[in-house]
C-alpha cells in the first residue's frame, strides 16, 4: 500500500494535473455552448451537441486544493496541554471533542472553534492509560458514540490495548459525567503503538493504524464481535508506507465517509474513498496532501462535519487551533 511514492511534489503534481485537465474540459464545454449556427435563433438547440459532463471535485480533492491554514484561536486549558485526539460532533454544531495523552485525567473536553473550553465531562469507569485518538461512531438512530483509543504503547510492551466507548455527551442537557465500556484488544502479531482510530460512518467498522517513527503503518480492523467483557484479536487488513519521519499520529473520516485523512508529523494525507469501496481499500490508494499547519508536534486532527475543512492542534501549552479550509465544491 504505497503512500507518497515520489514525494510531496508528485502528490501535489498529480492533483494539479487532474485539476488542469478538468479546467480544460470546462473551457471546452463552455466554448461548445457558445458555438453553433450564428444565423440561428437565440436559444435554439437545433444541431447542438451536449458537452462533456464534468463531475464536481471530490472532498479529498477539495481538501488538497484548499487554502493556507489559519489559526482560529488558542487552546489554553491546562487539561489540554497534551492534546492527542480530536473529533467534530455531528449533531452539536461547532463542538469539538478532545482528549489528552497518558497521565491526564479520564475526561472528555468540549471546545469551540475558537479553542475555548465549553465543558469537561468525566469518563466514569475508565483510566487514561495512554489515550491517543478519538473517533465519532454514528448511530443509525439514537445516540452517537465517542471511541477513545487507549492504544498508545511507545515501548511496545502492552499485552492488550483498549477502546473506551461512551455515548456522546449532550452539552445542552448539561452532561458532566458519562459511563464507559472498555473493549480489550490484542494485536495479531505482537504489541504495537497506535495513535490513530477511524470509525466508518457508513458501516460502523472501526480501524486502528499503528505508529512507527521511521514511517509506515499497519492497518487493522476491530472485529464485529468486539465489546466489553472479552479480549478480541485485531484483524490485519493492510499496510501503508510513508516516508522517514512520517509517523501516523491521528486519523479521521468525513461525515459522509468519502475522505479519510491522516496526520503525520510532517504532512496531512488525504485519501479519496469512492462509492462502494471500504476504508481499507481507500487506504490502498495514493493520497494527495492538504496543506499542513506549522505545528512542532501535530498529534490530532478532525474533519469538520460540514466538510468546509479540517482542524488540527499540536501538543503543548497554549497551542493554536488551526483551520485548513477546503476549496469550494
Amino acid at each position: 500500500m504505497p503512500v507518497g511514492r515520489g514525494g510531496a511534489g508528485r502528490l501535489r503534481g498529480a492533483y494539479w494535473l487532474r485539476s488542469v485537465s478538468a479546467l480544460a474540459l470546462l473551457v471546452g464545454a463552455l466554448a461548445g455552448c457558445r458555438g453553433g449556427d450564428d444565423g440561428g435563433a437565440a436559444g435554439s438547440t437545433t444541431g447542438a451537441t451536449a458537452g462533456p459532463t464534468i463531475a464536481p471535485p471530490s472532498l479529498a480533492e477539495r481538501l488538497c486544493a484548499g487554502g493556507e491554514p489559519s489559526p482560529l484561536g488558542d487552546v489554553t486549558d491546562p487539561a489540554l496541554v497534551e492534546v492527542s485526539g480530536l473529533v467534530a460532533s455531528a449533531d452539536q454544531p461547532g463542538v469539538l471533542w478532545a482528549v489528552a495523552d497518558s497521565g491526564s485525567a479520564a475526561e472528555l473536553v468540549a471546545i469551540g472553534l475558537d479553542g475555548q473550553v465549553l465543558a469537561s465531562v468525566v469518563v466514569e469507569g475508565a483510566e487514561n492509560v495512554d489515550w491517543e485518538d478519538l473517533a465519532l461512531r454514528r448511530a443509525p438512530s439514537g445516540t452517537d458514540h465517542l471511541v477513545l483509543s487507549d492504544t498508545g504503547d511507545n515501548d511496545g510492551v502492552r499485552p492488550t490495548v483498549a477502546l473506551v466507548v461512551v455515548p456522546e455527551p449532550d452539552l445542552a442537557a448539561g452532561a458532566s459525567t458519562v459511563s464507559a465500556e472498555r473493549w480489550e484488544l490484542t494485536w495479531p502479531d505482537g504489541p504495537r503503538d497506535a495513535e490513530a482510530v477511524v470509525a466508518d460512518p457508513l458501516t460502523g467498522e472501526l480501524f486502528l493504524l499503528s505508529k512507527h517513527l521511521l514511517g509506515g503503518s499497519e492497518v487493522v480492523r476491530v472485529p464485529a464481535g468486539a465489546g466489553p467483557g472479552a479480549t478480541t484479536t485485531l484483524e490485519a487488513v493492510g499496510a501503508l508506507e510513508t516516508g522517514i519521519g512520517e509517523a501516523v499520529t491521528a486519523a479521521d473520516i468525513s461525515s459522509d465517509g468519502r475522505a479519510v485523512v491522516l496526520r503525520t508529523y510532517l504532512s496531512v494525507l488525504v485519501f479519496d474513498r469512492p462509492e462502494g469501496t471500504s476504508v481499507a481499500e481507500a487506504l490502498d490508494a495514493e493520497p494527495c496532501q492538504a496543506q499542513a499547519p506549522p505545528e512542532r508536534q501535530g498529534e490530532s486532527l478532525a474533519v469538520l462535519a460540514d466538510q468546509r475543512g479540517l482542524v488540527t492542534v499540536a501538543e503543548g501549552g497554549d497551542q493554536p487551533l488551526w483551520m485548513v479550509p477546503a476549496a469550494p465544491g
